[in-house]
């Protein structure tokens, strides 16, 4: 069940209704095409698309590691802004400058990726650091909603 909610999550995404229906039920793919709406669970895509990078970065790359920030960087990044280093807490992972990470909530709720700017080594030396330097640029950031 994980992998078909899964695949209705990147077709919504893509702006493709998705119908996931019993296909043990005789007339399965007749009862879909006639009544939707009673076959079984449909899934109507939001309003918002995403760009291809940034559907690329949730839906296919593989983080190579985790970076840990505070409420207010939270707040910040679930309101479009970029990640700096005084809200990174706490990281893991070997990773290099250019690669995906997963960003997760003091909590360890994973609700964002990006592709940072400083590898694990330079962003451990920078966190929490008021110098404000850029770890994750907005554009290349998105948000799990």
């Amino acid at each position: 069940m994980k992998t078909k909610l899964s695949a209705a999550r990147i077709a919504m995404e893509s702006q493709i209704p998705c119908l996931i229906v019993d296909g043990k039920k005789r007339n399965a793919l007749e009862l879909a095409l006639c009544s939707p709406l009673t076959a079984g669970t449909l899934f109507v895509p939001a309003d918002m698309r995403l760009p291809a990078r940034k559907k690329w970065l949730i839906f296919c790359a593989r983080p190579k590691g985790r970076v840990c920030v505070d409420d207010g960087a939270k707040n910040a990044l679930l309101a479009g802004k970029s990640l700096l280093s005084v809200g990174v807490v706490d990281l893991s992972g070997n990773f290099s400058c250019g690669d995906i990470v997963e960003i997760i909530d003091k909590r360890s709720l994973s609700f964002a990726r990006g592709k940072v700017n400083f590898s694990a080594e330079d962003l451990n030396k920078i966190k929490g650091k008021q110098k404000m330097k850029e770890v994750i640029h907005r554009d290349n950031l998105v948000v799990n909603r």
